[in-house]
């Protein structure tokens, strides 16, 4: 089975060269804000979470510390 990454940029094109790149490495799914991560993380957890730190609203960090207090 192949590993769940998670890509989380504000920048839709980042994202997409970003699942370009590590494409051969697992299942690619994205979010364009820290809300709809911390929705897809809890829908199905990844295994891996590549987090810009610099988004509108809902920040990486603040995000990261979300998904550390949950269950």
């Amino acid at each position: 089975m192949l590993p769940s990454l998670l890509l989380v940029d504000d920048d839709p094109k980042l994202i997409q060269l970003m699942g370009r790149l590590l494409g051969d490495l697992g299942r690619i799914r994205f979010a364009t804000s820290g809300e709809a991560a911390l929705r897809q993380a809890h829908a199905e957890r990844p295994d891996l979470i590549l987090l810009d730190a610099e988004m509108p609203g809902m920040n990486g960090f603040d995000t990261c510390a979300a998904l550390k207090t949950a269950p």
